[in-house]
């Protein structure tokens, strides 16, 4: 990614999804959003097959 965007240490920085995103999103927030969005099942199993 460094040399990609001629930048140094970027994964301190913010990482590949700063740059790729413009810091638009971050590896936090990426990672909140596929947390959240996996809870889903959880939250409504009638709509996912499943049964408690």
């Amino acid at each position: 990614m460094d040399k990609a965007f001629n930048t140094t240490n970027v994964k301190q920085k913010g990482g590949a999804i700063g740059l790729l995103t413009n810091n638009h999103a971050t590896r936090e927030s990426t990672y909140t959003q596929a947390l959240t969005l996996a809870m889903a099942p959880f939250l409504h199993p009638e709509l996912y097959g499943q049964t408690n």
